[in-house]
């Protein structure tokens, strides 16, 4: 259930960044980046684990004097935004999606988060290998039909399984250690 609804407030976390990033784009190609909420655009950027450096960009679309952007806003919405991104829980969900982390995060809030992401990315790697395990047992079976003398592809097929729920066990190993960890800041906090 959690993971279901991190992964709702991702995918929204998602859309209102593209919808930001799309609503400058848009709106200054008449010169015009007037009106628009600099702290939610630098709230979604910060949500998202967005560098600083994304500000310049801001700066470069936005180049009329009435419609420049807001850098105390936006950088005071990024900063809220870092604190939701910053958490182990963002960690762990950044690293299974294998986001390319830009150390953006707090000193205080690093160490908690980097670990976790470790941890997610090693759950995304294992997901990724479990998957190509599964993708050659398929090609093996379908090899496998119509032929006669299967022994050899069924004992390469029962490797390949029994691979594949190694990293389905590590993968689920990694997944409670996680919770255990994120249970953990959360008592601490």
């Amino acid at each position: 259930m959690k993971k279901l609804k991190f992964a709702i407030c991702s995918g929204l976390v998602g859309v209102i960044c593209a919808c930001s990033q799309s609503a400058v784009r848009d709106s200054d190609k008449a010169g015009k980046c007037q009106g628009l909420d600099w702290y939610e655009i630098g709230r979604a950027d910060g949500a998202s684990g967005a560098s600083l450096a994304k500000l310049s960009e801001f700066d470069k679309i936005c180049t009329s004097e009435t419609s420049k952007v807001n850098v105390e806003l936006y950088t005071n919405g990024r900063t809220a935004g870092l604190l939701e991104f910053c958490t182990p829980t963002g960690g762990l969900e950044a690293g299974r999606r294998a986001m390319d982390y830009k150390s953006v995060c707090p000193d205080y809030l690093a160490e908690g988060f980097v670990r976790m992401f470790k941890l997610g990315k090693k759950i995304h790697d294992l997901e990724l290998k479990s998957s190509d395990l599964q993708s050659r047992i398929d090609d093996l079976h379908s090899l496998m039909q119509g032929l006669e003398h299967t022994e050899s592809l069924s004992a390469q097929s029962e490797a390949l399984e029994k691979r594949r729920a190694e990293n389905a066990q590590a993968i689920a190993s990694l997944e409670s250690e996680a919770e255990r960890l994120v249970s953990q800041n959360h008592r601490a906090d």
